[in-house]
Order: structure tokens, then C-alpha cells, then sequence
């Protein structure tokens, strides 16, 4: 009779659970600190200056060097080149020179003029660390809205690397101010640190950085 009711009420569905509900067990609760979320990706580092799209300037070379080196010499630039005015050391992929608009030649040909008189003065070889710059590359490099270098109408001048002394500075300094004191084509004059200057031929008489202090000196040497 038990085996009767048995497989009687198993048919009800009445009776022990299987042996798989029977041994399951509820999960277990994750115990310890929270998981480290994953570290955010550093920043993308600022991007070199790279012409747009539309910039249709050559790259290194081009007809229109010789023609500005020509020019040059006939203005009796013989230190400076148009490769020197024209280089844009922080283009990617590679360094590259940039074609100034034709209308800006007047201006880059005067400025290269002071560079040569400073140059005489200072008896040495000295290095164009920037003169033209293009809108777009002269923002990406931080320049000031209204540059003179978009006008190509300005020049920096730098003792060469590996020769820098307080003499040869002070000479480069000095060389720059009695130029701009006596040629009534410059405009702007800067001193900055680091062993460089600046002149230029646009945007009105006016100096900055330590230009005071180069002039006093001159005045009292």
C-alpha cells in the first residue's frame, strides 16, 4: 500500500523536491572593497601646427625661393636667405617653408634689411629663429592676434646655439637697438630672454620685454 499512495501522490506533484533543487543554494555575496575603476586615458598632447587642408603652399622648395633670394641680394640682403625667412620649424609631418602672399615681399625684404644691418654690427653669425609665419601657424604656436609675422614684416634674431655668452648677448642686444634708434624704417623692438631680439618694419614705433633696459645700457655705455 505505501508504494501505492507513493506513486499516487507523486503523480500529483506532491513530495520531496529533486535532488537538484535540493542542493541548490542561493549565491554568495562578493565580500572586500570595491574594484579600482579603470584609469581614464591621459589627455591628448597638444598638436604640432599643421597647415589646413586648403593651404596649397609648396614644401621645401619651390621657383619661388630663387625668385625671393634674388630679390634679397638685389636688396643687399647677403646673410639671410628666403629658406631663413620663410621656415616654419613645428609643421607635421616635416618642417616645411612657406610661400609668403606676393603682396607681403615689400615688408620681408625690408625687415631682412634691418636683420643684415644688426647682423654687420654684430660681426657674427646670427640665426633667424622665425620671421613670416602664416595666420594658422602663427596660432597654433601661441603668436599674438595682430603678429607683425603674419605680415611678414618682422625677424627673430638669436646668438647661435652652442655660442650663447653674456658678451654675445649683450652684443646682439645692443646691435638690435642702434638699428632700430637710427633707421627710420623699424617699428617694433623686443628683447626677450634666452639671447634673442626682435625687429620689425609694421604695427607702428613701439618696444617691449627688457627693451628699456638695452637702450639704458647703450645710452650709459
Amino acid at each position: 500500500m505505501g508504494k501505492f499512495f507513493a506513486a499516487f501522490f507523486a503523480l500529483l506533484g506532491i513530495g520531496a523536491a529533486t535532488s537538484s533543487e535540493a542542493s541548490a543554494e542561493p549565491m554568495p555575496t562578493p565580500s572586500g572593497p570595491d574594484p579600482k575603476p579603470a584609469p581614464k586615458p591621459a589627455p591628448d598632447p597638444t598638436p604640432e601646427p599643421v597647415p589646413p587642408e586648403s593651404d596649397t603652399t609648396e614644401p621645401i622648395g619651390g621657383d619661388w625661393l630663387a625668385e625671393l633670394n634674388a630679390e634679397l641680394q638685389a636688396a643687399g640682403v647677403t646673410n639671410f636667405t628666403a629658406q631663413e625667412l620663410t621656415y616654419l620649424p613645428k609643421t607635421k609631418p616635416k618642417p616645411r617653408h612657406d610661400e609668403p602672399p606676393r603682396e607681403l615681399w615689400g615688408n620681408l625684404i625690408a625687415v631682412a634689411k634691418l636683420a643684415q644691418q644688426i647682423r654687420d654690427l654684430y660681426g657674427e653669425p646670427i640665426w633667424v629663429s622665425s620671421a613670416w609665419r602664416p595666420k594658422w601657424y602663427n596660432d597654433a604656436v601661441g603668436g599674438a592676434p595682430n603678429s607683425a609675422h603674419i605680415k611678414a614684416g618682422a625677424v627673430d634674431l638669436n646668438v647661435l646655439p652652442g655660442q650663447r655668452t653674456p658678451e654675445r648677448t649683450k652684443r646682439l642686444e645692443q646691435a638690435t637697438a642702434k638699428v632700430w634708434l637710427t633707421d627710420n624704417t623699424a617699428n617694433g623692438f623686443g628683447v626677450y630672454g634666452g639671447a634673442r631680439t626682435h625687429i620689425d618694419v609694421v604695427n607702428g614705433r613701439r618696444k617691449w620685454g627688457e627693451a628699456n633696459r638695452v637702450l639704458e645700457e647703450l645710452e650709459n655705455a
